[in-house]
């Protein structure tokens, strides 16, 4: 089938022989005789009706939608393979019933202005955390639920707030760091004097972004390691003097002694997809840290290491069992959850221990699971 886009009359619609009314979104393709429109050639497979996703992305200063645009058009190639389409706004595009945005036309590889009904489902990737915060979101989302249409990955998640919801589960809690909100100087003393050495992370950053590590030396000064430096400090009281910012604002993670690949300490980068249902691994790529470095994400120095190389190492179907509990979990305190990213950790003991999870997860270093990952979510969308 091909659906068209009047965009003097900002109508959708067919030109089926039959003239049938085909469910569209929350509205409907009606059979009309436009000129001159812009195709979208569709594959309808089992149903009679076409899946309208809707991409809520940010603007920037400038009034622009960011654009994702490697993965919005991977998204759009896929689903006009299995009878839908989507379309990328903003909250500010939303009157009424009807959405302004903008639309990725494969053939011309171009991004149209268009107006569409409300949609099927859609797909949270706002970019900044204090959007999400914002009363217009709010409402936005209190709307979309009016309507019964379902909102996939609610929020941003922080780093204390996900390991307090995830410790109440008792097949995760054995597999967490155990972790503390800093609040002062004794925050400090007492993870150092129990673990001797701790990460200290923001507690809204991602990918690495502001890590450090700490260690207490046996003459009780202590050494602290970022990505740009690492400094000796007299004491915890000297440490403390020079980072009161850290106070409510991070964490403090206990440091888990990982395995490693020749010389190099390596994490788990697990791609995780839910269906409503089920929770699943979609794939899993392996993050090397490169010499000294304290993280192994690749744009603070990591490289990509192909999973078979460690393959034999890892419990896959322990790695299944965390990503099904923290789904559940996920779902049940944030909403649902239907994409998600973990970096897990392999203990010299063969443990595997859970790091952080990304609610939105930017694109994977492999080529498979990416597409794997297109798919997955083509699949959630036009099932729902």
């Amino acid at each position: 089938m091909t659906m068209y886009y009047h965009a003097t009359s900002q109508t959708w619609f067919h030109q089926q022989t039959n003239k049938i009314t085909i469910p569209f979104g929350q509205s409907y393709l009606l059979y009309k005789d436009y000129g001159q429109s812009v195709a979208f050639p569709i594959k309808i497979r089992s149903k009679s009706s076409v899946t309208l996703v809707g991409i809520l992305t940010s603007r920037n200063e400038k009034g622009k939608l960011l654009v994702n645009a490697r993965l919005f058009k991977q998204i759009q190639r896929e689903i006009l393979q299995n009878g839908g389409i989507s379309f990328i706004f903003s909250l500010q595009d939303i009157e009424y019933d009807e959405i302004d945005g903008i639309v990725y036309e494969p053939e011309s590889d171009s991004w149209l202005e268009t107006r569409f009904p409300l949609p099927s489902i859609v797909y949270n990737r706002i970019i900044h955390r204090q959007e999400e915060k914002s009363e217009t979101f709010q409402d936005m989302t209190t709307y979309f639920a009016q309507h019964q249409i379902p909102f996939f990955n609610p929020c941003f998640m922080d780093k204390w707030e996900l390991y307090e919801a995830l410790k109440q589960n008792p097949i995760l809690s054995p597999c967490l760091p155990f972790t503390q909100k800093i609040e002062n100087k004794n925050t400090l003393v007492n993870m150092l004097t129990t673990y001797s050495s701790a990460y200290v992370k923001q507690i809204t950053s991602s990918q690495g972004e502001g890590i450090s590590l700490i260690k207490l030396n046996p003459d009780s000064s202590v050494l602290r390691k970022n990505a740009s430096s690492t400094i000796k400090f007299p004491s915890i009281s000297e440490l403390w003097r020079e980072h009161e910012n850290w106070a409510s604002h991070h964490i403090i993670q206990e440091h888990i002694l990982t395995d490693m690949y020749q010389g190099h300490k390596y994490d788990l980068r697990v791609m995780a997809h839910s269906d409503g249902k089920l929770y699943n691994v979609t794939g899993i790529g392996i993050r090397l840290a490169g010499k000294e470095k304290i993280t192994t994400h690749v744009k603070r120095g990591g490289s990509v290491l192909p999973f078979e190389k460690i393959k034999h190492r890892v419990n896959e179907q322990k790695v299944q069992e965390i990503v099904t509990e923290c789904g559940k979990c996920l779902s049940d305190r944030f909403g649902w959850m239907g994409e998600f990213t973990l970096d897990l950790g392999l203990s010299t003991e063969g443990d595997l221990f859970l790091f952080e999870i990304n609610s939105k997860p930017m694109k994977f270093d492999e080529e498979g699971i990416e597409e794997e990952r297109i798919k997955s979510l083509v699949k959630i969308f036009t099932s729902n």
